[in-house]
Order: C-alpha cells, then sequence, then structure tokens
C-alpha cells in the first residue's frame, strides 16, 4: 500500500509538472503547430496503452470507437496530449467498474473527438470555470485522486492553438463527455504532404 501511495504521488506530481511546462511553454510562444495528415485511430489506441495500467486498477472497461481509417489534420504533440489529458481525466473521476468510451464524429470540415464516462459528473457552477486559469479548485477522483484542472486549461489552450474548440457535457452522478474539434482531411491536403 506504502508503494503504491508513493506511486500514485509521483504520478500526480509528474503530470502537474509536465503541464505547467507545456502550459508555459504555450504562454511564451515558443509551441509550434506542425499539422500534418495522422490517423486518429492509432494516436488514441496509443494514448489507450499509455494509460492502461491505471485503468486497470479500477476495473474501467475503455472503449473506442473510432474507425480504424479515420484521418485528420493536426498536430501529432497536441492531439496526443489532449486525448491524454481527457482521458487520464475520465479515469480519475469514474468509479471502479466503470466505463469510458472514445469516439469521434465526422462533420464537413471537421471531426468532433469525444471522451465519455459514467463518473462523478461536474455540478453546473464549475463547468464555466473548468477552462480558466483564473479560477482555483481542487476536485478529489474516486479513488482519492487530486485534480486541479490546470490539464483543462491546456487543452483548451492547445486545441485553440490548433485552430479547434473544447466543450464539456456533464451531469453530477452521470458522468461527462469533453468534445474537441481538429480538422479533418481534405482532399487536397493530400498534395501537401
Amino acid at each position: 500500500m506504502v508503494v503504491k501511495n508513493i506511486y500514485d504521488a509521483s504520478r500526480t506530481s509528474y503530470n502537474l509538472l509536465e503541464s505547467l511546462l507545456e502550459w508555459a511553454l504555450l504562454q511564451k510562444g515558443m509551441t509550434y503547430v506542425e499539422n500534418k495528415k495522422l490517423n486518429l485511430h492509432d494516436i488514441a489506441r496509443h494514448t489507450l496503452e499509455l494509460l492502461q495500467p491505471t485503468s486497470l486498477q479500477k476495473n474501467i472497461r475503455i472503449k473506442l470507437l473510432i474507425p480504424k481509417t479515420l484521418e485528420v489534420f493536426s498536430d501529432v504533440h497536441i492531439l496526443s496530449t489532449v486525448l491524454r489529458n481527457l482521458l487520464n481525466n475520465a479515469i480519475k473521476f469514474t468509479p471502479y467498474n466503470g466505463e469510458i468510451v472514445i469516439s469521434a464524429e465526422e462533420n464537413i470540415n471537421e471531426v468532433v473527438i469525444s471522451v465519455k464516462d459514467n463518473g462523478i459528473g461536474i455540478p453546473k457552477e464549475m463547468i464555466s470555470k473548468l477552462f480558466s486559469i483564473e479560477t482555483k479548485f481542487s476536485v478529489v477522483g474516486t479513488a482519492g485522486e487530486k485534480g486541479n484542472a490546470l490539464g483543462l486549461i491546456l487543452c483548451k489552450e492547445l486545441i485553440e492553438k490548433n485552430g479547434g474548440k473544447i466543450y464539456v457535457e456533464s451531469k453530477l452522478d452521470e458522468g461527462s463527455t469533453f468534445y474537441f474539434t481538429v480538422d479533418k482531411v481534405m482532399p487536397n491536403v493530400d498534395a501537401i504532404n
């Protein structure tokens, strides 16, 4: 039990430091966007593999409902970071034996990616504050994990830098769904790559 507590504390500290570093680089204009054609399913699968040990500790089932051939036009670092943060939060706030679904829907010019959980949900009054650096709050996950919303602020800034948007729908005790958009691969993009 002591080893698990040390592991959890070091993981939380590492995630916080990583988010702070990425956010600081964004603020200094040192993060560059290099959009290219990417296979969304492969990136989501890789993210799942990274976070699988954490989800297994809580016996959380994660469904990946993204077509294997779906391609997006995005920065690989931004896409990976946002997916990792949203999935990590979903695991954190989903109860033992819960479920998370990662899916994507194609629109005319964009793809809407969603990370849906059946966790504790977010109170209405907090939803508008989730993506704001001015608001400071701390939330505890279903297994005592700590959260401070810095990862969500980073996600918002990264997605906006990539030309997309991020938003959330949530109900207390029913769960949350975070959505974000990325550009769809258009026929003329193939000529660029």
